[in-house]
């Protein structure tokens, strides 16, 4: 059965509907798996999620820019678990045509997101996108463009708590001067305002022996792209093996 067919046995819910379950301030649970697991991983749970439909659409597109100093402030406070820690972006939500300034800050676990509307991806901020990334304290005048990421995704809402999946695919990685296309592995992250591990997705993921992995879209991009070899790495080498052998 075709990824279509299986998300159409889910009901629907509008982008309006699902703003009730922003979760912009929540506990995120991330895990790789191959892409021919995904049928199996989605098996069943329409009982118990929603899924994320736009313009009759249930994979939605989206392209991120990232954004970094010159030290990769950002990249090696990940590496070495430095609380808090962020994560500044340029995200275009390409089919409800949407854009924002993003800004994510990792702290004693939990994840809160802020952003701000913008349609200029450019390193020379605007006074508004200034103020409110120095209200971070971040150093707006050494940012610089790093990476790009563009994938499709599926957003599950669950039926029974507040708690959204996303589910990532044909995710591509792109730098000045290359570009890193993946097919076969999946990036799904759980969402919830609170750890919940009786969740059907967590059980799902327990059950497929899927374990969690600290690692984003923009590290794994980072280190793909790096010919220089020159970011460190050990602290993500189990998931980048994990990664490579399943984009073999």
């Amino acid at each position: 059965m075709s990824l279509n067919s299986v998300l159409e046995q889910f009901s629907p819910i509008s982008l309006k509907e699902m703003d009730s379950v922003k979760l912009m301030s929540r506990f995120d649970s991330k895990f790789i798996f191959p892409i021919l697991s995904l049928n199996e991983v989605l098996k069943n749970l329409n009982k118990y999620y929603r899924v994320l439909n736009i313009k009759g659409k249930n994979i939605h597109s989206y392209e991120s820019l990232y954004l970094d100093d010159k030290e990769n402030r950002f990249y090696n406070d990940h590496h070495s678990g430095k609380n808090p820690r962020f994560k500044v972006r340029h995200r275009k939500y390409v089919d409800s045509n949407m854009s924002f300034l993003e800004v994510k800050e990792k702290k004693n676990g939990r994840t809160n997101k802020n952003r701000i509307s913008s349609t200029k991806w450019a390193e020379d901020f605007s006074d508004n996108q200034t103020k409110f990334l120095n209200d971070f304290s971040l150093p707006t005048k050494n940012l610089r463009k790093t990476i790009k990421t563009s994938y499709d995704r599926i957003t599950l809402v669950s039926l029974l708590s507040a708690e959204r999946i996303t589910i990532d695919i044909n995710i591509q990685f792109f730098d000045k001067k290359n570009t890193v296309k993946t097919h076969e592995f999946v990036v799904a992250e759980i969402k919830q305002n609170k750890i919940q591990r009786d969740s059907p997705f967590y059980k799902k993921m327990k059950a497929m022996n899927l374990r969690r992995t600290n690692i984003s879209k923009y590290i794994i991009g980072r280190i793909l792209l790096d010919d220089n070899k020159s970011l460190k790495n050990n602290r993500f080498k189990s998931v980048l093996m994990k990664i490579q052998k399943i984009e073999k």
